[in-house]
């Protein structure tokens, strides 16, 4: 089994790790964009309209949604892909908040070594703040990436 590894840096000094089997000889099959924003509700009337802005300047105790844009940049259906996102540096995951269409999602609370699932998370944690040691989150997608392709994942965080 042969594993492809990309590091991506991005605009927030973040580092997404990516990497698949199914493309080995490709030099990067997938395309990942990590978008930070903040979400905004205005109150028009009895309607709310709720939106999403990117988040430039962020408080302590805000909430960050994160939008993770993958794309299968190959020619091919790209099988056994996952996406690795560390929790980015001074902040905490929010419960419940990693999704995914189509994969499974697992954590880390050993900076990326192993990986477990949510329920293992509060167990190892043995207290309702067991998800603000959660240091990386893992999508792994059960179905081929279909080529030129882009699915999204998304998590919330709380800036510390």
């Amino acid at each position: 089994m042969h594993r492809l590894a990309i590091y991506f840096l991005t605009a927030l000094g973040w580092f997404t790790y990516v990497w698949s089997d199914a493309v080995w000889a490709a030099a990067n099959p997938l395309q990942v964009k990590l978008t930070p924003e903040l979400r905004v509700v205005e109150q028009h009337g009895n309607e709310q309209r709720v939106s999403y802005v990117p988040a430039k300047i962020i408080a302590q105790g805000q909430e960050i949604y994160y939008t993770v844009n993958i794309v299968n940049l190959t020619n091919e259906k790209l099988r056994h892909a996952e996406v690795v996102q560390p929790v980015p540096a001074n902040t905490h995951l929010v419960e419940r908040s990693a999704t995914g269409a189509g994969a499974a999602i697992s954590y880390s609370i050993d900076g990326g070594k192993n990986f477990i699932t949510a329920t293992e998370v509060r167990s190892a944690g043995n207290d309702s703040a067991a998800h603000s040691r959660i240091t990386h989150i893992r999508w792994q997608f059960r179905h081929a990436l279909a080529p030129h392709v882009a699915v999204l994942a998304r998590f919330r965080v709380v800036f510390d």
